[in-house]
């Protein structure tokens, strides 16, 4: 029973800590940083690499890299859809890419 409790708490940490992740994420514009990295997210959400390396992993299935990477993606997805008269190259700028 309190191993159930401690890993129902862990499960509910993981989610607010993604929940404040995501808000930091639209709220800053960190993804236009095209230096992002897991530490500088760690430090905007203030908590430690591996526990945010950890949580995205773990609700994500999926590496820092690939989940900013698709995070951007969604993004240029979206303004391509919005700006079609814009130059691709402008878009993946105004996206965080570096190129």
């Amino acid at each position: 029973e309190l191993e159930k409790e401690k890993a129902e708490r862990a499960a509910a940490n993981a989610r607010t800590l993604y929940e404040r992740i995501e808000r930091t994420m639209e709220e800053q514009k960190l993804y236009l940083d095209p230096d992002l990295d897991i530490v500088k997210l760690a430090v905007a959400v203030y908590s430690s690499r591996s526990t945010v390396s950890a949580c995205i992993n773990n609700l994500t299935g999926k590496s820092f890299r690939t989940w900013l990477s698709e995070y951007r993606l969604e993004l240029f997805e979206q303004k391509l859809r919005n700006n079609p008269e814009e130059s691709i190259d402008e878009l993946v700028m105004q996206c965080g890419y570096k190129e």
